[in-house]
């Protein structure tokens, strides 16, 4: 019973979360300081803000918005020019996609 209770928690988790916006990388979709609602119920696509964690730095997470998707990878753009993007930290694998933002 314990075991059921752990996967049906982590299940719910993972379907809807809220997320903290830090930085301007967003602006003026997202706003820095305000909560959002993400869910990983279904995988993000073009247009879509996702949440995943950096590539590179895996103990970073980010919220960029998904420029394009294909073979499971994803190209991640911020909306103001000096943003980090997929320029600076390589396509987005699936596996490291937490889920995709309601704004």
């Amino acid at each position: 019973m314990r075991r059921i209770r752990e996967l049906l928690k982590n299940y719910f988790r993972h379907f809807l979360f809220l997320v903290r916006v830090e930085g301007e990388s967003g602006w003026p979709y997202l706003a820095p300081g305000k909560r959002y609602f993400a869910s990983g119920f279904a995988a993000p696509r073009a247009g879509d803000w996702a949440v995943f964690e950096n590539p590179r730095d895996r103990g970073r997470i980010l919220i960029k918005r998904v420029k394009a998707s294909a073979g499971g990878k994803y190209i991640m753009e911020g909306a103001v020019s000096w943003g980090s993007s997929s320029r600076d930290f390589g396509l987005v694998e699936r596996r490291f996609v937490l889920g995709r933002v309601w704004i």
